[in-house]
């Protein structure tokens, strides 16, 4: 859908690319292969409009056991060390950026765990009646006292 002069003008412009963990712009394949990305440009673990990364890794545990062999993880389950895992393998990432919605940082401790991801995505599309509803369970002085080093 995207015209194929797009990525031409962009380089020449010197405009970087968003590039989405589980949106690869490469047809046929299911992830973004990292080591593959642009140098410019920005590399996310998803988008407000998405679950976090614990909430999509949690969905499906298929597509979970083919992303988490796709970045040669020891580890199958998902775990705060798991996520830990991921984040450093986006970090090894030739991109300029790497962001992280904060509620995928709040996850790499167990003890920021909410019950149930999905309710740590900030927006639901296609529910008009959750949009923009997320709000963090903790006080910033709490998160700062509890990791203090």
């Amino acid at each position: 859908m995207i015209p194929a002069c797009v990525p031409e003008v962009m380089q020449r412009l010197g405009i970087m690319s968003l590039e989405v963990q589980r949106m690869p712009k490469v047809f046929g394949h299911q992830f973004v292969q990292t080591e593959d990305l642009p140098e410019n440009c920005v590399y996310t673990t998803g988008t407000h409009d998405m679950p976090t990364l614990r909430g999509w890794l949690a969905e499906d545990k298929v597509r979970t056991r083919q992303f988490l062999d796709s970045l040669d993880l020891d580890d199958r389950k998902v775990t705060a060390k798991t996520l830990k895992k991921i984040i450093e393998k986006h970090q090894d990432s030739p991109s300029k950026w790497n962001i992280y919605p904060l509620q995928d940082l709040l996850d790499l401790d167990e003890k920021n765990w909410s019950p149930n991801p999905a309710d740590d995505q900030i927006n639901v599309p296609a529910n008009a009646k959750n949009q923009w509803k997320w709000r963090m369970r903790m006080t910033i002085e709490s998160l700062t006292a509890a990791h203090r080093v």
